[in-house]
């Protein structure tokens, strides 16, 4: 019975301390939070220590201290020149009366964008987070890089865009490195969220804004063969601006930069999509009409394509040989009696378009 209470009050005892020691390394970090302000060098001075260390054209300096530490760091963002376009962001150490880096990063693309100290997972020993991006008209990239000091391990939250695949994802790809750190990256997803990234685009199918990526999730790629339809209310919704036009009896066909070839029956005030290219620079134009079809070429891309129309479906034909030729990029279409003239050099019968197979 003794043996047993004894050991009860030992559990007790142990419990205790553990719980002192605990309270005991938070009231120490508190304390240490409450003196880092006043602690801290000035910015000013921060940016003149890292242009005698560093030289070149400092963007910024933060100064800050870590839990446990005596010694005081900078966090530095430097190019070569004030008109040089890369950036790289450093950490200098206090040794004795001077300072010394610690740690580089590689080149950044983007001049600009976030760069900030930051105590992600409330520890007092901080990380130095900065965004890095590049885009074009096609696509692009934004990553979200956290330094962790007290890991010494370059963490990276990373988006890449690609639009020019109007039938692939709308979202984009995400990639987490490393990923072996689970509750530390579960921290910093809250903070890439915080900086407006890892954020859902949800698609509604029905909705018009998203009436391509419907078309591609019926349809595919093809640009040969019968064309499920879906209709919308009103006229189409497009951003981009439109390359060519034409109106044909009750129909509008309206062909957008970048984007779908629309029908749009004017009588019944609704759209739906004819051709979306899988490639968004393979928009339609030079639309003609002609025996019951739509014809019209592709940009940057070989061959003429053709849409027939009906209230059920549509239906698609892919031309990509002349007289036994390839044909080239379609700039211009004219028709006359069963004849027909593509960019004012090509002539002759309809018949003598050669037709892709599905």
């Amino acid at each position: 019975m003794i043996e047993f209470i004894l050991k009860i009050l030992a559990d007790c005892r142990d419990k205790l301390w553990d719980f002192a020691k605990q309270y005991y390394q938070k009231l120490r970090l508190w304390n240490f939070k409450r003196k880092e302000k006043r602690q801290s060098l000035k910015s000013s001075t921060a940016r003149n220590i890292a242009q005698s260390i560093l030289a070149g054209h400092i963007v910024a300096a933060i100064p800050y201290h870590n839990f446990n530490s005596k010694h005081t760091f900078i966090a530095v963002r430097r190019r070569d020149s004030l008109d040089a376009y890369r950036d790289r962001i450093h950490v200098l150490e206090s040794v004795g009366n001077t300072f010394r880096p610690i740690w580089t990063s590689e080149i950044l693309f983007n001049k600009e964008g976030l760069f900030e100290v930051i105590d992600c997972d409330e520890d007092g020993i901080k990380e130095i987070a900065f965004i890095d991006e590049s885009f074009g008209t096609g696509g692009g990239s934004r990553t979200l890089f956290v330094y962790s000091f007290k890991r010494n391990q370059l963490y990276q939250i990373s988006e890449s865009y690609h639009w020019a695949d109007t039938a692939g994802p709308a979202s984009p790809y995400i990639e987490i490195l490393p990923d072996t750190d689970q509750e530390f990256m579960e921290v910093l997803e809250d903070y890439a969220v915080k900086k407006g990234m890892l954020e859902i685009k949800a698609i509604d199918l029905d909705k018009p804004e998203f009436a391509s990526q419907r078309w591609h999730s019926e349809n595919g790629t093809k640009r040969t063969g019968p064309v499920k339809l879906h209709y919308y209310e009103g006229k189409p919704i497009c951003g981009a601006s439109i390359t060519a036009e034409i109106e044909v009896g009750d129909m509008i066909w309206t062909a957008y930069f970048k984007g779908p070839l629309y029908g749009y029956i004017i009588s019944q005030n609704k759209h739906f999509i004819a051709y979306s290219p899988a490639w968004f620079y393979n928009w339609a134009k030079c639309l003609v009409y002609y025996q019951d079809k739509l014809w019209f070429g592709i940009h940057v891309d070989i061959g003429l394509l053709s849409f027939k129309f009906d209230q059920y479906q549509g239906y698609l034909e892919y031309y990509t040989h002349f007289n036994n030729n390839e044909l080239p990029w379609i700039e211009k279409i004219l028709f006359y009696d069963d004849v027909i003239v593509l960019n004012d050099q090509l002539k002759g019968s309809i018949s003598k378009l050669k037709k892709q197979m599905e």
